[in-house]
């Protein structure tokens, strides 16, 4: 098994690099509903409900020029690439993520905000 000293992520809009992030976590919720038969305690089924995947970034690095696309009143959703420093699997890809509540700091040379939520549309692992 290998070890891993770190993550790295990477935000990617048309194919390329835009930006990166660091201290992501996210969760999928497949909203399941327990189905009940008369006189039983324990479910007999489950159906799964629509699956929601949602997030948070703690620091994401975009450049000034790209704030509009991705945080403004009509946002382009963006790629999530997450993937261990040394070596090469496993890869998590989040698609389709659109950003929703950040704090900002603006410095000098980008823009890097504090804890910032995401949805997104899907994952794969690779």
């Amino acid at each position: 098994m290998p070890i891993f000293s770190g993550w790295e992520a990477e935000i990617l809009l048309d194919g390329g690099v835009i930006g990166d992030a660091q201290g992501i976590t996210w969760e999928i919720n497949p909203n399941l509903e327990s189905v009940y038969e008369l006189g039983s305690r324990q479910p007999a089924e489950f159906h799964q409900g629509n699956e929601e995947i949602t997030g948070t970034i703690d620091k994401l690095h975009v450049s000034k020029d790209l704030v509009e696309r991705i945080l403004g009143d009509y946002p382009t959703p963006v790629t999530l690439v997450v993937r261990p420093k040394k070596g090469s699997s496993p890869v998590y890809t989040l698609s389709g993520v659109l950003f929703e509540t950040a704090g900002i700091e603006i410095g000098a040379e980008d823009l890097t905000t504090e804890s910032i939520d995401f949805r997104a549309q899907s994952m794969t692992i690779s």
